[in-house]
């Protein structure tokens, strides 16, 4: 199980398919990212079982980055 946003929305990959995670739950995940991982015990077992049917293809540089930090901490020398 892969995890990614396409277009700000969050998809579970499977090679070269991709699934809106919010549409295929049925609304149980919301499209954001940080959603999938709040209720990451519940998200996984859904994953698990998952209906890929309605997957598309994508292109890997619509991919986007798959964590949306709240906050970023740097420290430079």
């Amino acid at each position: 199980m892969k995890i990614g946003t396409i277009s700000s929305r969050a998809v579970l990959i499977d090679g070269d398919q991709a699934l809106d995670i919010a549409t295929a739950s049925g609304g149980r995940f919301g499209p954001d990212v940080q959603s999938v991982y709040a209720a990451w015990d519940a998200f996984s077992a859904w994953a698990a079982g998952a209906d890929m049917s309605g997957a598309a293809a994508f292109n890997a540089a619509s991919l986007g980055n798959p964590t949306n930090p709240r906050q970023v901490f740097a420290i430079g020398l």
